[in-house]
């Protein structure tokens, strides 16, 4: 569901004015891979339930811990009021 609702504020620009393309670009990427990895996971679970699960639990850790950015800093904190390009 958040997946949909960034990319419909990112099409439609209604984004925050001061973040930075490159911000925006590197979170699109995150967040595009984790339906992708989920739904891998998904059809590992009949065959290996602990290697599914292993995978659900570090893309918890990975999305807990923001998407990193282009100049190393992660996710949530690099958009906020103090945003560098």
């Amino acid at each position: 569901m958040f997946n949909l609702l960034w990319h419909h504020a990112r099409s439609r620009g209604l984004l925050r004015p001061d973040l930075h393309p490159h911000a925006a670009r590197a979170l699109t990427r995150g967040y595009v891979a984790g339906p992708v990895l989920y739904g891998a996971a998904m059809l590992l679970a009949p065959i290996a339930a602990t290697a599914s699960y292993l995978v659900w639990v570090v893309l918890a850790l990975f999305f807990l811990r923001g998407v990193p950015t282009p100049d190393g800093h992660s996710g949530p904190s690099w958009v906020g009021p103090g945003a560098r390009p």
